[in-house]
């Protein structure tokens, strides 16, 4: 049972990497600023962390395309890097849509 388990551990531990985000990075927190051209989350620890924005960052909100005027300083969001570990923002998928008034 224990040697079943511990291949299977194995085979998780090789196989999420590769699953990764094309070798980019992933950066989870609360939209800090946002520009045209930069985007600054902060994370649970206080750390900000800056990306640039281009016309090919694509941005989500439950799954589906928004623009990027939609996203809102205070909001969570989690930004995917460029694959190379630069970064530029490939994707930034954001919170659910703030509760109407």
């Amino acid at each position: 049972m224990n040697k079943v388990f511990m291949t299977a551990l194995l085979a998780l531990a090789i196989t999420v990497p590769a699953l990764a985000h094309e070798g980019g990075h992933h950066v989870k927190g609360v939209i800090k600023e946002l520009t045209p051209e930069r985007l600054v989350l902060t994370e649970a620890k206080g750390r900000d962390v800056a990306f640039s924005v281009t016309k090919a960052t694509e941005f989500f909100r439950e799954g589906k395309p928004v623009k990027r005027e939609d996203a809102k300083p205070g909001e969570r969001a989690v930004v995917h890097g460029a694959a190379g570990g630069g970064t530029t923002a490939a994707e930034v998928m954001l919170g659910a849509a703030p509760a109407a008034h």
